[in-house]
């Protein structure tokens, strides 16, 4: 099963049905067609899906389907403190690339063009590097 982190500023677009762009991934989050995939959370993250309220129940659905996957708060904190210490993010996302590095994570779904670069790097994100899913044009990293 692939696993990829949602970032905050596209659950929302995943979970809708307004953006056909990222149908597959929507699909294969939320009913398990096509491509085997989970979703995964923890530490401010998961902090940051509790203030969508509007999603809860589909959350709750995705944990208890295994296809929201939540690694330890108190893990993914710990290694955002390491990776704010370490520096030299363009991003304002610790806690991406700490869940990633806790999870060994490599697809990130996010619109934040800084978080991309941090999560390409090398020094953030070791092999095998981080890819970046934007929609259905990328559905080869889902296989």
């Amino acid at each position: 099963m692939k696993r990829l982190i949602i970032d905050t500023n596209a659950i929302c677009n995943v979970l809708s049905f307004e953006k056909p762009e990222l149908s597959t991934l929507r699909e294969a989050l939320l009913y398990g067609q096509r491509y085997r995939v989970c979703a995964v959370i923890g530490g401010r993250l998961s902090r940051e899906y509790l203030v969508l309220r509007r999603y809860s129940a589909t959350f709750a659905e995705l944990r208890r389907s295994g296809r929201l996957i939540a690694e330890k708060d108190e893990k993914v904190d710990q290694e955002q403190r390491i990776v704010e210490r370490n520096g030299g993010l363009r991003s304002d996302d610790p806690h991406i690339i700490a869940l990633a590095r806790v999870g060994n994570v490599r697809i990130l779904c996010s619109f934040d063009e800084d978080l991309h670069v941090d999560f390409k790097k090398k020094q953030f994100v070791d092999l095998p590097r981080g890819r970046i899913y934007l929609g259905n044009v990328h559905d080869h990293l889902l296989r």
